[in-house]
């Protein structure tokens, strides 16, 4: 009788696998989400939570809410790779690492300050910074997670995954689109 029941637990934890990455309007207050939360399907999300959902798909990973969230995510989860922005800022960087950036431009495609000096401490400065992921190229492994939802090829050209209200979605961009609304300031590795 104990064996049918290890039996049932296999299955169900086979069930509730995550296999594709999350698709979802973006919200701003909607993630990252408890361990509990993590496998079911979700309609609302913001860029924490598209972290989070990429290294639990992607590594089997599952990083804790106060893991992800600012100003103690960026203090303390990782470590760093690069700490400013350069013109080769994403030169050799691994897929997953972790991009930290200021918003340049809104959805209107009007610039906006959100420098350092624009905010009253270091922390609320942190809290606001954008995270993403970093794609080296998109390989047989990374198309297999991607939702249905994104169309994407095969590709050795660099890419983001992240969620944003520019988008208003989960998306992936190339370089160039991401650098077009974001600055880079900072990339760390979390696995």
């Amino acid at each position: 009788m104990k064996t049918r029941k290890l039996k049932k637990m296999d299955k169900s934890t086979e069930q509730t696998e995550k296999k594709r990455l999350s698709f979802f309007k973006y919200k701003f207050d909607k993630g990252p989400v408890s361990k509990s939360k993590i496998s079911e399907p979700t309609n609302e999300g913001n860029c924490r939570f598209a972290l989070q959902d990429f290294f639990f798909v992607l590594h089997k990973r599952y990083f804790e809410e106060c893991e992800l969230l600012n100003p103690a995510g960026y203090l303390h989860t990782g470590s760093f790779l690069k700490k400013e922005y350069a013109n080769d800022f994403f030169d050799n960087l691994p897929t997953g690492a972790v991009i930290y950036a200021e918003k340049t431009r809104n959805r209107k495609n009007e610039l906006v300050d959100n420098t350092a000096k624009k905010f009253e401490s270091e922390d609320d400065y942190i809290i606001a910074l954008h995270s993403a992921i970093y794609i080296k190229n998109i390989d047989e492994r990374i198309l297999s997670k991607l939702p249905s939802e994104i169309s994407a090829g095969k590709s050795s050209a660099p890419a983001i995954w992240h969620a944003t209200a520019v988008e208003g979605a989960t998306c992936l961009w190339d370089i160039d689109k991401f650098l077009h609304y974001y600055k880079p300031i900072v990339a760390k590795q979390f696995v």
